[in-house]
């Protein structure tokens, strides 16, 4: 009984939202280099009590706290290019980079290029992540803490060249 009311209780906790900081000041001067990041810590208990029982997308976990994932993301902006690299650790980014397990690459999420040589037109190279459904790999940019099986078939990411006008 106890064990349901404490699943329950953290189950309302993580229901409602808390920002982690103040949205950045539009009055502020503009960073060259901006440096953000966040880390998804998760418990999960099966109340059904079977091994094995995971019906989920990359919580193998049960009856344990685990992170999820730890994720760096560095952004420069200039006036006519600017980068994005988005680097994930953790299990999470493991199992979404399954493509390069083993090399360097299993911890990019996203990094790519832009050259905008007027204000109607930018180009764009290099690997995004790509999401399926409403959910994303990110646990803060999901509106619920969810990795369902709608997440578990890849590609999850896809490299190319793009345009914008």
């Amino acid at each position: 009984m106890l064990q349901k009311i404490i699943a329950s209780a953290m189950m309302l906790y993580c229901y409602f939202s808390v920002p982690a900081q103040n949205p950045p000041d539009s009055s502020a001067k503009k960073q060259a280099l901006l440096i953000s990041g966040s880390a998804d810590v998760y418990f999960k208990y099966d109340l059904n009590k079977q091994p094995g029982n995971i019906k989920t997308s990359f919580t193998s976990t049960h009856n344990q706290f685990a992170l999820g994932m730890a994720s760096v993301k560095l952004e420069h902006s200039g006036k006519k290019v600017s980068a994005t690299a988005d680097l994930g650790f953790g299990p999470r980014a493991t199992e979404f980079s399954y493509n390069d397990a083993g090399s360097a690459l299993a911890y990019v999420k996203q990094l790519y290029v832009s050259y905008a040589p007027n204000n109607t037109l930018k180009f764009t190279a290099g690997t995004w992540a790509t999401h399926i459904g409403y959910e994303l790999l990110d646990a803060q940019l999901n509106k619920n803490y969810s990795m369902s099986y709608l997440f578990t078939n890849g590609p999850f990411s896809h490299t190319g060249i793009k345009a914008e006008y």
